[in-house]
């Protein structure tokens, strides 16, 4: 029940009438019915028009509090069996998974839930999330997805800025898939430093550069898919 709450949350907010969140509508509808009612212009009374009054205040929480948890359902479970020996995945190779988190491109920044993705390392050991957002059918006839959004996004994990990974069951809707939570904390650049050819800044002390920290949650078709990128995360660390 409560993966069907927070997709039907995500999708309230991600679909768009008129430019504004479907949301927003439904609590604008909601706070006319309960002043309309309470001053007699709609049938309904005090009673009815506190009711409407508290759903729209209940939507506005309900909202906050899943999108603190990125609006999936995240069960954790123990690792099933000790890795002594984890390989990295290929350069060359890429898996199909589901990725919710925060992604980037170029300048801008978007979090998406459960968004269909490819998972690379490169031989850096920076690992890439790969996602495109795709035009999406129209809700309900009337709400649409964001053109701005659609597109290629992406999300950079190196090596060193992984803090944690846990496995678990995520839950989306009617959806339940084997699933890695993954804490990361990535140095932020400073924004008015000067950039070499590479991208790189010099003459900066990295312990007063800010970081940010944000949980990254990445969902597979089955255990195999699973533990193989487990096992690619895992080898930074020898296991």
């Amino acid at each position: 029940m409560i993966a069907y709450v927070l997709q039907t949350l995500y999708l309230l907010r991600r679909y768009r009438v008129m430019g504004a969140p479907l949301q927003r509508w439904i609590v604008l509808l909601l706070l006319l019915a309960a002043f309309f009612m309470a001053v007699g212009l709609l049938p309904g009374g005090l009673v009815v028009g506190l009711i409407s009054l508290l759903l729209a205040i209940a939507l506005l929480a309900g909202q906050r509090l899943a999108a603190g948890r990125q609006y999936v359902h995240f069960r954790p479970e123990p690792i099933s069996q000790p890795m002594t020996a984890a390989t990295p995945i290929s350069p060359a190779g890429k898996l199909a998974i589901h990725a919710t988190g925060l992604f980037e491109v170029e300048g801008k920044a978007q979090r998406f839930t459960e968004l269909p993705a490819f998972y690379r390392s490169f031989s850096t050991r920076e690992h890439a999330i790969m996602a495109v957002v795709q035009p999406a059918r129209r809700l309900a006839g009337l709400a649409r997805w964001p053109d701005e959004e659609l597109g290629m996004w992406y999300i950079f994990v190196k090596h060193h800025e992984l803090r944690q990974v846990q496995p678990g069951v995520l839950g989306f809707g009617r959806v339940r898939r084997p699933a890695l939570r993954l804490l990361v904390e990535q140095m932020q650049p400073d924004k008015n430093a000067v950039l070499d050819a590479w991208g790189l800044q010099w003459g900066k002390d990295k312990s007063k550069l800010a970081t940010r920290q944000q949980t990254l949650y990445l969902s597979f078709d089955g255990e195999a898919e699973r533990a193989r990128v487990l096992e690619d995360l895992l080898a930074d660390r020898g296991g």
